[in-house]
């Protein structure tokens, strides 16, 4: 299947601008792609509690630990609030996505969605007006969310990549939730 879909600066007006660790440590890694990122996805660019600590949570070398706290510290983000009870209905949302991506991915085998990546889906569910650039489409599903956007960039390999902007449609969620419903319970 081929996607094309061309991202502007004004598609993402007034929208928080959520970043996955994947895409964080490219950007992290690259100062010229960082630049043009931040040129492309002007707006309100966040990064929420559980990404910074997938982010940081396997560097042990000081040095680079510091360098990494002042890229996420840096003025390229915004900051977000964090509250109990922020939290709380986003965990409550990434358990439903659960529920919803297991019974999408052959009848509740286990994913390979990760926490974070849940707890991100359910942030988005829990801002509405949000995207997420991404390297991982595949951990936020079609059936729930729309790829707004993809870009590609030629790694230092020569390879070229993929980053998708997703956002979370709340139609789709509700006529997934609905199948979910239906589905025959085991005695």
């Amino acid at each position: 299947m081929i996607l094309a879909h061309p991202i502007t600066p004004e598609d993402l007006k007034g929208q928080y601008i959520f970043f996955d660790s994947d895409f964080l440590g490219i950007i992290f890694s690259d100062p010229e792609l960082l630049k043009e990122s931040i040129t492309l996805i002007d707006g309100f660019r966040v990064i929420d509690g559980f990404t910074r600590l997938e982010f940081l949570r396997d560097v042990w070398l000081p040095e680079i630990r510091e360098k990494k706290e002042e890229f996420l510290s840096s003025d390229i983000f915004c900051p977000i609030m964090e509250h109990q009870e922020l939290f709380k209905q986003i965990k409550e949302n990434a358990l439903e996505l659960s529920r919803l991506y297991a019974h999408e991915n052959n009848g509740g085998k286990k994913g390979s969605v990760s926490t974070v990546d849940l707890l991100l889906a359910g942030t988005l569910m829990f801002y509405p007006n949000s995207v997420l650039v991404t390297g991982n489409k595949k951990d936020f599903p079609s059936c729930i969310f729309d790829t707004k956007g993809v870009f590609n960039f030629e790694q230092g390999d020569g390879n070229m990549r993929a980053i998708s902007l997703v956002k979370f449609n709340q139609d789709k969620f509700e006529t997934r939730k609905a199948a979910y419903a239906n589905v025959p319970t085991r005695r």
